[in-house]
């Protein structure tokens, strides 16, 4: 189990074999991120973090370290984040300052698909539990449901 927290890092967790969290131990602390860390993902091995200071990090778990950061403090001022796997690729889902969603494939580090129609600061992003759907929130007072698989 992964936690992301305040205090700029990310745990690693064993969970015990009870099913109450004081048997569990943190067993590696993950350090680079300069800002709350928002978002995680396990996917093939690998831990993806989302971070306020703008950035998106890979994270080596055998040796803890960071093996790449994806810098978008220079095109997304405002950052929210999350993540989805669509037919074996990763992608981000970021949103920006001009409103829109944009799909950003890890792999090919392209923009896959832009998702427009808030008219004010997207405050949240958070994907369906069968990540077929995204839902944004806005401060222009509008939740709205977007396809992903389109």
């Amino acid at each position: 189990m992964f936690s992301g927290s305040v205090d700029t890092t990310i745990r690693v967790w064993n969970i015990g074999s009870k099913p109450d969290l004081e048997s569990s131990e943190s067993v590696m602390v993950l350090e680079g991120h300069k800002d709350l860390v928002f978002g995680l993902k396990y996917y093939m091995e690998i831990l993806y973090s989302a971070s306020l200071d703008q950035t998106i990090r890979t994270w080596d778990l055998e040796s803890g370290k960071c093996v790449h950061a994806y810098d978008f403090a220079s095109s997304v001022p405002e950052f929210r984040v999350d993540f989805s796997v669509r037919s074996g690729e990763l992608l981000f889902l970021i949103s920006s300052t001009d409103y829109t969603i944009n799909s950003w494939s890890m792999q090919s580090g392209k923009i896959m698909k832009s998702f427009v129609g808030h008219k004010n600061e997207i405050r949240s992003l958070i994907i369906s539990g069968s990540e077929t759907h995204l839902f944004s929130g806005s401060a222009d007072r509008t939740i709205r449901k977007w396809d992903l698989r389109t």
